[in-house]
């Protein structure tokens, strides 16, 4: 039984890794959670070789700009959370021009 991989801790690298995560902050997440560290090893052990290849060319593509002069810099993905801001903004724009519009002649004259 001391072979044995929880399976709960196996579904959920393998959830991690669906969802495009690296193996390693999967894992570092786990243990994180209060999981064992062996345990979170020999789980993680069995993803490892399913990791390579078209995943991890995937995870680099979206985080590394391959510049000219073979110079790589990170690239930060953008955040959401601007679009959401900028929609906001535009709706309280709009509201208000809607609500000077109905108010005019009262405002000036």
């Amino acid at each position: 039984m001391e072979n044995e991989i929880d399976e709960g801790l196996e579904g959920s690298i393998r959830n991690a890794l669906e969802r495009g995560e690296n193996l390693n902050t999967a894992a570092q997440s786990l243990v994180n959670a209060g999981y064992d560290m062996g345990e979170v090893q020999k789980a993680a052990a069995k993803f490892s070789g399913e990791v390579s290849g078209e995943q991890k060319e995937d995870y680099y593509k979206n985080q590394v700009k391959k510049l000219p002069g073979s110079q790589v810099v990170l690239v930060k993905k953008k955040s959401k959370k601007w679009i959401i801001i900028l929609i906001i903004f535009f709706m309280i724009l709009i509201i208000s021009a809607g609500f000077l519009a109905l108010f005019w002649s009262d405002f000036f004259g």
